[in-house]
């Protein structure tokens, strides 16, 4: 009897030691199983990235700009804070930022006449009055992005408009080149139009200084940024044109800029501003 259940015993034995033995098989085949198909997962999500990173880099790039036109003049007294804020911003947003700064004629019978004004300036206002629905046209003002326009010295609000107008994200879709050629400037632009647009083009001056000696700013010495000194509206959206060199300046002192305007609303939706080559 004991012989009866020691066999019994040693059957019991063998019999949990394979149970066992089958388990831990199950469980190493089971982990090896899993580690191969997050191997295989791992490769497949790598192969796909590989796969969608060239359509991804073909995808147009968009870039945001604002345009600022300030509308001043050195026989204004409140324009110098204006004229001296518009590098601060340029500075704070970059390349982000297009500034063009347009001096009128009108103050010019205070006594003192503005060097950089022209009253083909004055009329672009003018053109923004009608388009803005405004009562009257003053300085300094800031027009921004063609679609709202602001005391030029408002520093808090026209960030506002900035940021407001950089978060539209329009594509850039000017193709713009300048290179002097003499005592010219000359620029080739490719811009696709609407038949409602019109592409600016103008010749910037980046910084001026004017020792005023009479008129409301008599005895001051005004820093001005981005003057605009030639400017240019085209229906053609792929030629080249021609500025010259404003005597005194050479190449380095100047900037090409060009934008798409909408010629009933006169919204901008694309710019770019260009060093001279």
């Amino acid at each position: 009897m004991k012989k009866s259940g020691n066999a019994c015993n040693l059957t019991g034995i063998l019999f949990l030691q394979q149970f066992k033995n089958c388990l831990v098989a199950t469980y190493m085949k089971t982990k090896i199983f899993l580690a191969a198909a997050g191997m295989l997962l791992a490769i497949s999500c790598s192969y796909s990235q590989q796969q969608t990173a060239p359509s991804q880099k073909a995808q147009p790039m968009k870039t945001s700009t604002c345009v600022v036109e300030l509308f001043t003049s050195e026989g204004c007294s409140s324009c110098p804070s204006a004229d001296a804020l518009m590098p601060k911003l340029k500075e704070q947003y970059g390349d982000a930022l297009i500034v063009l700064s347009f001096h009128v004629d009108y103050w010019d019978r205070l006594g003192w006449k503005d060097v950089f004004s022209k009253p083909e300036w004055t009329r672009r206002q003018n053109e923004y009055t009608a388009a803005l629905n405004t009562d009257n046209i003053y300085t300094p003002q800031a027009v921004v992005d063609g679609k709202n326009h602001i005391t030029g010295s408002n520093r808090s609000v026209l960030e506002e408009l900035i940021e407001k107008g950089l978060g539209a994200q329009q594509p850039t879709v000017i193709m713009l080149s300048a290179k002097k050629e003499g005592s010219n400037i000359t620029v080739a632009y490719d811009a696709p139009l609407q038949r409602d647009e019109t592409l600016n083009i103008a010749l910037v001056q980046h910084h001026a200084t004017t020792n005023v000696r009479r008129g409301e700013n008599g005895g001051r010495v005004l820093q001005h940024y981005n003057v605009v000194r030639d400017f240019k509206s085209l229906e053609a959206g792929n030629d080249s044109l021609s500025f010259k060199l404003p005597d005194g300046l050479t190449a380095a002192n100047v900037s090409v800029i060009a934008f798409v305007q909408h010629k009933g609303d006169m919204h901008i939706s694309a710019a770019k501003e260009v060093s001279i080559e």
